[in-house]
């Protein structure tokens, strides 16, 4: 059976590191052939490109246009798809996996999906989170699903890729009748959640990692924290003590990613902005992640005039 990948890259400083070399082994674990799209100003240095080029997979150098669908149209057009039986896309947008992914991807075959992703999410409306999607090789070429990856990506704004890219395949997965599924549903988050739509990804962290369910932790929770999530500040501990896994990697990439340099001794720390009340409060109603909710909404009430 013919398994690719279809794996978009990019750093701002054209490098590729180390979180992405796990991945990618990680992905041939899994039987996957990865197809590489480093985009970017100019060609990683060659020390990266050896690092990367040593796992066996194959790099393509690209402008930097058009965010990960643009890569992946570039990937497409470019006949690295043809004939494979599984068509897997994925990005660097992602840390981890922390634990083997084959009993995942072999758990999820057995049901039988013609597309499924790690999670589902209800935001704007019902699609897969495009940083991994899994299809087969059928169902990967159905015409609705095609006139996605058509589209000229290159010249669209970060929301348009967004609404025409990753939300347009959660409607072409539905006009296709596809059966789709995710390794984290609806019906796994909570009561609350379920009604008011949020990014899972930042909102149960947490309980992704600690339960085993979903081995990824968000690159842009740490490097950006846009949903002010209190607890996010404890992603190194808890690699370090519940998974065994070092973060100080991942720390230096932060720092690098963001061009600064770090003071001697010191990890990354997520940024953290102001968190309203009430938005504490649906954190601690929505999150699985319930104890860590609560103090962080135990700490934002302290702040609060009284």
């Amino acid at each position: 059976m013919s398994k690719v990948c279809l794996f978009a890259q990019f750093h701002p400083r054209q490098r590729i590191r180390s979180h992405v070399v796990h991945y990618v082994r990680a992905l041939q674990e899994c039987g996957f052939r990865p197809i590489v799209a480093c985009s970017g100003d100019r060609v990683p240095p060659l020390e990266d490109r050896d690092l990367l080029a040593a796992t066996g997979a194959t790099l393509v150098f690209r402008p930097n246009q058009g965010l990960d669908f643009g890569a992946w149209a570039d990937l497409i057009d470019q006949g690295y798809a043809d004939g494979a039986d599984t068509v897997l896309l994925a990005n660097d947008s992602v840390f981890g996996p922390f634990r083997p992914l084959q009993p995942i991807i072999a758990g999820m075959d057995r049901r039988g999906y013609d597309v499924w992703g790690m999670i589902e999410s209800r935001q704007h409306r019902w699609h897969l989170q495009s940083w991994f999607l899994h299809f087969t090789g059928a169902a990967f070429w159905r015409p609705a699903i095609q006139t996605v990856f058509a589209q000229p990506f290159a010249s669209m704004s970060k929301d348009e890729i967004i609404k025409r890219g990753e939300l347009a395949l959660g409607e072409a997965i539905e006009k296709e009748g596809l059966r789709a599924g995710a390794v984290v549903s609806r019906r796994n988050l909570t009561w609350l959640a379920r009604r008011k739509h949020a990014n899972m990804m930042h909102l149960d962290w947490h309980h992704h990692l600690v339960s085993g369910r979903l081995p990824f932790l968000k690159a842009d929770l740490v490097r950006g924290n846009g949903m002010n999530i209190p607890w996010a500040k404890h992603w190194q501990r808890v690699l370090r003590e519940r998974l065994g896994v070092d973060p100080a990697p991942i720390s230096d990439y932060l720092y690098e990613y963001a061009g600064r340099r770090p003071k001697p001794g010191r990890s990354w720390v997520p940024p953290m902005g102001d968190l309203k009340l009430g938005v504490a409060v649906f954190y601690v109603l929505a999150s699985r992640d319930h104890r860590l909710a609560w103090r962080g909404f135990l700490d934002q009430l302290s702040k609060e005039p009284v």
